[in-house]
């Protein structure tokens, strides 16, 4: 049976939200060594004799990026050690990631390589995003959901053999896995009325790459917009792994940054 891991630590609350509350499941975080001893960070090269506008403008950012270039590397030790020992007690005999930005899916892709592993990249991706930060080549095979994010990738040199379409799991029997529900139906559920102009703002979890700070100032500036266009109503729709009563719970944090005519519905 395949085992989920992860370092999410509400995961059970997640689960139980997508109907999976039995899937088997480890905590990379489990595997890290007692009384594990971290290397010292090493710090960037600075240069000595700065005669260029490139020279002091690198020599600025790495003194504004020096505390997260030491973050960085701590928190790379703790992941790759906590897989490497992950490896060596479950010898897996595949690796299946759905990401190859987050920190425990470019690990396990990575120790998969290293160990000679089979792996796969389950992109969820229709396209390639502007600022194309997904590299695409951490697996040895990337699973796409059409033609046209596998014409993107091969033009980016990836080689079209590494490539398979498969589709989208997520609409495939879309109309048999929903449950129908009026529109007059949830205009009601919402105490709002038909005729209303809606923005829909889906939420996300806090996260070690998303820290609250970034969220709360994601709902802020969704608020503001908002309140620029008359009679426009804000509905925040929950994440997956988020709870009503937990987006709830955040929207009362940020209450004194709210205007109090602002009206908000969870979905």
């Amino acid at each position: 049976n395949p085992w989920l891991v992860t370092d999410i630590p509400n995961l059970n609350s997640a689960l139980k939200n997508i109907k999976l509350s039995k899937a088997n499941h480890l905590y990379l975080a489990s595997f890290l060594p007692k009384n594990y001893q971290l290397k010292p960070p090493t710090k960037p090269k600075k240069l000595t004799n700065i005669s260029t506008l490139e020279h002091f403008l690198y020599q600025l950012g790495i003194r504004a990026a020096l505390p997260m270039i030491k973050q960085g590397q701590v928190i790379s030790q703790l992941y790759l050690k906590a897989t490497q020992n992950l490896f060596k007690l479950t010898n897996p005999k595949a690796v299946v990631v759905v990401s190859d930005i987050r920190f425990c899916e470019l690990v396990l892709a990575y120790q998969a390589k290293k160990t000679n592993t089979r792996s796969l990249l389950a992109s969820p991706n229709t396209m390639l995003a502007l600022d194309q930060i997904n590299s695409y080549n951490t697996t040895d095979i990337v699973a796409v959901v059409g033609q046209f994010i596998k014409s993107q990738l091969v033009n980016i040199n990836l080689k079209p053999s590494k490539i398979k379409v498969v589709g989208d799991p997520r609409t495939e029997n879309y109309q048999q896995l929903i449950k129908p529900r009026h529109s007059n139906l949830v205009f009601n559920l919402l105490n709002l009325n038909s005729n209303d102009k809606i923005a829909l703002l889906t939420s996300f979890p806090p996260t070690s790459m998303i820290p609250k700070p970034e969220k709360k100032a994601f709902f802020e500036l969704a608020s503001k917009a908002v309140l620029k266009t008359k009679n426009l109503k804000l509905v925040i729709k929950p994440h997956p792994s988020e709870t009503r009563q937990k987006i709830l719970s955040d929207l009362k944090l940020l209450h004194d940054h709210l205007l109090p005519l602002l009206l908000i519905y969870i979905l």
